[in-house]
This record gives C-alpha cells, structure tokens and sequence, in this order.
C-alpha cells in the first residue's frame, strides 16, 4: 500500500461498493481543478449516485484551491477529498490512486480534463459490458482555453482488444498510454504489484511502468469513443520542453528495456510500438516509436542537452534488435550529439576567456580612473 501523512481528509460514508471511483490528483490548478471536476461530478446522476464516486486528492496546494475542493466536496454528495501535509510528487499520487479507490474500478483523471457530456454514463456501460481489466479510450484535443477544436476525435482507429497492456500499447502509440486521463484500471489488478520501486525511476512517465508489470497478461481494451477533452500541450508527452524531449529520446527507451524480462517485452519492442501520433488502423507501422526516440533526441540536442557515452552505448545495443538502417540512423545522430557538444565546449571556452578579458579590462580601467581621481593631489605634491 502507499500512503502518506494527510493533513486534512473528508472521505464521504458509501452505502455500497462503487462500481468506478474517479480520483483526480490535483496541484494548484485553479480554475482548471474545478472545471474537471465539475464536469464528472454533473454526471453522478439517473442511476448513477453510489455507483460512482470521485476522490480528489491534493499535494498540499495553496489556501484557495484548497478552498474550492472544499466547496466541490459540500456542492455535489459524490465527491471526497484528501490533503496531503506535503507535495508528495506527481509519480506519488498517480501509483497511490489505486489505494485511495474504494471502487471496482479506478479511473485517475487529470485536473486540466473534461469528460463531454454523457460521458460518464457511457464509460460505465462499457466496464459492465466488457470487464477489462485495463481500459483505454479515445479523446479530442482542444486548444488550452477550450475554445477551439484541434484534433476530433484524436485517433482513428477502431476498437479492439488486445492480450495485454504491451499489445494495446504497440497498437494505439506511446501517447495514448501515458495520457493518464484516458485510462481506466480495475482497482484489484492495479494493486497487485509493489509499486514503490517506480516512485525511483527518473522518468516523467512513471504510471507506464507500473502498466507494463500489472497489465501484462491483463485483458486490455481500447475504445475508440471520444469522451475526454485533452487541453493541447498540457500532455506531457505532446510538449516540447528540453525535459520531455531527452525522457523520450534516451531515458525513458533505457528504463523500460532495462526491465524488459519482467514485462516479458520483445527485444524489438519499440520498433513494434506505432510512431504517429494520430493513430489511424492497426496495421503494422512504417513510423515507429523508434523514430519517436531519434527526433526527440535530435530536438534535445538542439537545445544543448546531449547524450553521454553509457547512454549511447546502451542505447546501440537496444538498437541492434530493430530495424537494419537504425544503427546507421543513430550513429549519424551521435555524430551530430559530438559535434555538438564540441562546439558547445569551444564556445564555453571563449565564454571564459571573454570573462577574463572583460575581468582584466574592467581591473586596468579602474586604474586608470584611480589616477584620474588623484591626478590633482598628485600634482600639489
């Protein structure tokens, strides 16, 4: 179990077991944190009070967003809270979300989302109907404010099922997984690993690791319904920060193989792993997340943050198991890390030598302005 110290908690009596508990993690994501809650908690209606419930779990935000938890909790009878005494981190509350569900199901939804309406009926039907142990649905992408359409839906594929988490992942793409508002858990199976060891990886998707373990011979489900609206650039994985870019490109690609025993995981795992971020079908892809991995590295490069000697050399013998070209495609790319670094290094260098100069000008001025001050004493000397 993982837990934490609570400063403040008001978790609402049941009357039965819930089929879904919602628990949406939250930080000081104001207006946002209401707008997401209001959206799911609008729903709890026509057959649907005590059957699902929502947990909102804050990491030690300021007064005000702690206030309007509170006035969310006394608006709608199906909505709890938990204060955390500190910010326990994001990877914290996303592996503690299982353990605060008291529902059959667990769904953790971000506090930047909205669930359309008629949303939460339907996700409801579709756990009773199918039984997965892992659900993943489809979305749309708006523009930060909501106030325009981007992407309707966002994938095209059709539903499917799939044998375990590692397949769903292959077939629907990187981004879909760690999009943490589309996915659904049966809160048992969720539970049945020790999770402590993934609050340590350094990586900004720490829930796709815990996935891959509990969900690997799990009955996975990918709907293709469009019920959650994803505000763009709020993902972290459609960002474009220096951080995002080498988690993707290195770091990320070496955790997850570093494991791949205990995921049962091909060698080629990520050469099997759809690459675009519109997936259309289930057919098997040209653009991989492999290629994923070489852009994101390049973008890291560009922004002055390069692979290190142990990273590219793990990183080649990952490689070696994908596609013919990719060691030659990854080599081009280190050459242009070297480089890169070696004219980063020259021009740190001349930074230097310029700082010295500039020291050792400023010093012989202030000389001369000495002088310049003394000039008439001296000369009554």
């Amino acid at each position: 179990m993982i837990d934490c110290r609570i400063a403040e908690m008001r978790m609402k009596p049941l009357t039965q077991k819930p089929l879904l508990c919602i628990v949406v993690p939250t930080w000081n994501r104001l207006p946002e944190m209401v707008m997401a809650v209001e959206s799911l908690a609008s729903q709890i209606i026509n057959g649907l009070e005590g059957r699902v419930e929502i947990i909102i779990t804050d990491n030690a935000s300021e007064p005000d967003c702690q206030s309007a938890i509170r006035a969310l909790s006394d608006r709608f009878g199906s909505v709890s809270y938990v204060f955390h005494e500190r910010n326990e981190g994001a990877a914290f509350q996303l592996f503690a979300a299982c353990w605060r569900s008291r529902g059959e199901w667990t769904w953790t939804f971000g506090s930047d989302d909205v669930l359309l309406p008629g949303g939460l009926g339907s996700v409801v039907s579709k756990l009773e109907a199918e039984g997965p142990d892992f659900l993943s649905l489809n979305s749309r992408t708006y523009s930060a404010d909501l106030s325009r359409q981007i992407y309707v839906p966002l994938l095209g594929c059709p539903d499917r099922r799939f044998d375990g988490f590692a397949d769903l992942m292959c077939g629907v793409g990187f981004h879909q997984v760690t999009f943490i508002s589309v996915c659904l858990e049966r809160t048992s199976v969720a539970r049945r690993i020790d999770l402590i060891k993934y609050l340590k990886i350094d990586t900004l998707f720490p829930q796709l690791f815990g996935y891959l373990e509990k969900h690997k011979n799990s009955k996975s489900v990918y709907w293709s319904k469009d019920l959650v609206v994803n505000r763009q650039h709020n993902s972290q994985a459609y960002r474009v920060d220096h951080m995002t870019q080498r988690d993707l490109g290195w770091e990320t690609p070496i955790a997850i193989m570093e494991l791949s025993q205990l995921y049962g995981i091909p060698d080629d795992f990520f050469e099997q792993i759809n690459g675009d971020d519109r997936v259309s079908n289930f057919d098997i892809p040209l653009i991989t997340f492999v290629d994923v991995m070489f852009k994101n590295m390049l973008l890291s490069i560009g922004n002055e943050f390069f692979m290190r000697p142990g990273q590219i050399n793990r990183m080649k013998e990952i490689l070696e198991n994908c596609r013919p070209q990719r060691l030659q495609q990854f080599n081009n790319i280190c050459e242009i890390n070297k480089e890169a670094i070696d004219l980063y290094n020259d021009f740190d260098r001349f930074q230097t030598d310029l700082y010295n100069r500039k020291r050792a000008l400023d010093t012989y001025m202030e000389g001369v302005r000495i002088k310049g001050r003394q000039w008439k004493k001296n000369q009554t000397c």
